[in-house]
Formats: C-alpha cells, sequence, structure tokens
C-alpha cells in the first residue's frame, strides 16, 4: 500500500465548519472606509480576508468599537523589491488606529490581498490582539508584511471593526470579509 493510502486509510478527525462567513463587504464605487457592526459573539476568533485596492500610497488602518482614542499599538515588518535587500520594520504606540499594511503602488490594478486574524475578540478580561500578513505584486516589484496590533483599551468585546486607508480611498471591487473562527 502507498504511503498515501496508508493516511487515507486511517480514521483522521476531520476539522468541519472551523470558519463561518459572517459578512463580505464588496465596494460598488470608491469608498474612505468598511464597517462590519453587529458582529456576532458566537465564535472563538475572528479572520478578516480582503482583496483591496486604494488611490494614493498609503498605510491601511483598523479601530475597533469607533474606538479614536490613542488606544493603539502596532509594529510590523516590512520587505520587496522595491526595497532592494533592504528590510524595514515599524512600530507605534498610543496611537488612534492599528496599522494593517501599507497600501503601496496605490491604483486600481494593484490589489493587495491581506488576511487578518483578530483573536479572542468576545474576552472581557484581556487587551485585544491582531496578526495580518498582506502582500501584493505590482509592476517590477512587489511587497510584504507581516504586522501586529494591540487594543489596550479596559478589555471589551469587539462589536464592531472598520478598516480605512489613512488618506483617500478603497478603489471599487475591494473585498472585505468577515469570518468567525470556532474554538
Amino acid at each position: 500500500m502507498s504511503r498515501l493510502g496508508i493516511y487515507a486509510s486511517q480514521n483522521y478527525p476531520r476539522v468541519t465548519n472551523s470558519y463561518e462567513s459572517i459578512q463580505t463587504v464588496t465596494l460598488s464605487s470608491n469608498q474612505p472606509s468598511i464597517t462590519f457592526s453587529s458582529i456576532p459573539s458566537t465564535f472563538k476568533h475572528l479572520q478578516i480576508r480582503a482583496v483591496s485596492a486604494g488611490d494614493t500610497n498609503t498605510n491601511v488602518r483598523l479601530r475597533f468599537n469607533g474606538d479614536t482614542a490613542s488606544n493603539y499599538a502596532t509594529h510590523g515588518i516590512q520587505a520587496g523589491a522595491g526595497y532592494g535587500t533592504s528590510v524595514y520594520t515599524n512600530s507605534s504606540t498610543s496611537a488612534s488606529s492599528i496599522m494593517l499594511f501599507d497600501q503601496q503602488l496605490g491604483n486600481s490594478t494593484n490589489f493587495n490581498a491581506t488576511v487578518t486574524d483578530v483573536l479572542d475578540y468576545t474576552s472581557t478580561s484581556k487587551n485585544k490582539t491582531i496578526r495580518t500578513l498582506n502582500g501584493v505584486k505590482g509592476g517590477t516589484g512587489g511587497f510584504m508584511y507581516f504586522q501586529s496590533g494591540l487594543w489596550f483599551k479596559t478589555p471589551e468585546a469587539v462589536t464592531s471593526i472598520t478598516i480605512y486607508p489613512f488618506t483617500g480611498n478603497f478603489y471599487t471591487y475591494t473585498t472585505f470579509a468577515l469570518y468567525g473562527i470556532k474554538g
């Protein structure tokens, strides 16, 4: 029996329904932000998947529950053909939002692919953390980003998420999808 046959014949438990779609937003016109609201509290974690582009080279940011105070921190790493052999890091504390990624090559043909995890979003006993992996290919090069962030306001459940470019708008056909992850 082939090695594959051995593994296939064993009775491993299958993970089913681990991710459940909560909401998908696809823009029909340029817009300055998207918001997921009335997020159900029935999951362990959240995941945001996005294919986005904007009209400027700017960074894309996230806020929880409409909080615009200086209750966020971010740190990350970015690299790419545009940087040659260099790798850059970024960080901020006491910020008014979490930086998800730098929307390089802002135009309607260079869409960013992004996955962001929001961990323990319903917990009222700990601060919220996120992690983001993003990439974009455009022209003769591309960029990748790995970011993490913290919302250090008095712990509360996340009930809404707003995502926006720091300047400019998201382009038409930008899509953000919110998923719940069972624990």
